[in-house]
């Protein structure tokens, strides 16, 4: 009897002290305390240590971006919303002007997008590779990274690597009146089930927008404001997922939507 008690007390001691350890560090891996009320209290994230990382995993000089810099930048998170909820903070590199990158100390590791940003150009090249046999019209691919990346990219991150292992908002911009959409989709679903299959991406979610030319050829795919500022101007706009869709099956995944204020 006496084995079991000292067993069950060992047992209620491990699983306090597992509580303790998800209760100081939650789900954004910085430390916290929850008061009775529910009232938490988040201490900062480690600034020095993440930009001390940034700074010696890709050999340039990174700074942090305060909220007054960052201030109506479109998609992207607010600094003080980034810092609160993921446990890191937003930087910029003179390396790469024009653009900002996110970093967040978890638990055990550390996780940033720059590398993904480094490739992304060169990713969106080799679908657009896989694609452009079975376009009739010209056409632009969107990889651009999230900022939340679930697994860790390494500095010397390739193109490829990056497509099958990297978290990112997958587009194709048609430039045309979307007339034939429906068509279109049924050429570029078989391809990218391929693509998925071979593991070639990650992404199994795609958006398909058509835009007249005016507005396709301002889009520039590294840079999120050009492509969403015309978000509004579409002609015709698809989205829908196309994992474990079969060659045999209808699409029925997939959406078209022809009024924008269904978005």
């Amino acid at each position: 009897m006496k084995i079991i008690i000292s067993v069950l007390s060992a047992a209620s001691i491990l699983g306090l002290i597992v509580v303790a350890i998800l209760v100081f560090f939650p789900y954004n891996g910085g430390p916290s305390i929850t008061l009775p009320g529910w009232f938490s209290i988040t201490a900062d994230p480690p600034r020095k240590e993440l930009l001390s990382y940034m700074n010696e995993k890709y050999g340039v000089e990174f700074h942090e971006l305060t909220d007054e810099d960052f201030k109506g930048q479109p998609r992207h998170f607010e600094v003080r919303r980034w810092q609160d909820s993921f446990n890191g903070i937003v930087v910029y590199t003179d390396s790469f002007p024009g653009h900002y990158f996110y970093v967040r100390k978890k638990i055990w590791d550390i996780r940033d997008d720059y590398s993904c940003h480094l490739v992304q150009q060169e990713a969106e090249e080799i679908i657009h590779e896989q694609l452009e046999d079975i376009m009739t019209n010209e056409f632009k691919i969107y990889c651009h990274p999230y900022c939340n990346q679930d697994n860790e990219c390494p500095a010397d991150l390739t193109a490829d690597e990056y497509l099958s292992i990297g978290s990112y908002e997958f587009i194709i911009f048609i430039c045309g009146d979307g007339e034939e959409k429906e068509q279109d989709y049924e050429k570029i679903k078989p391809r990218l089930i391929d693509i998925l299959e071979n593991r070639k991406i990650r992404q199994y979610s795609v958006t398909i927008c058509y835009f007249d030319p005016e507005y396709f050829n301002d889009i520039n795919t590294t840079d999120t404001s050009t492509c969403i500022s015309h978000f509004d101007d579409y002609n015709a706009f698809g989205s829908g997922s196309i994992a474990g869709v079969s060659r045999e099956e209808s699409g029925s995944t997939f959406r078209w939507i022809e009024n924008k204020d269904d978005i």
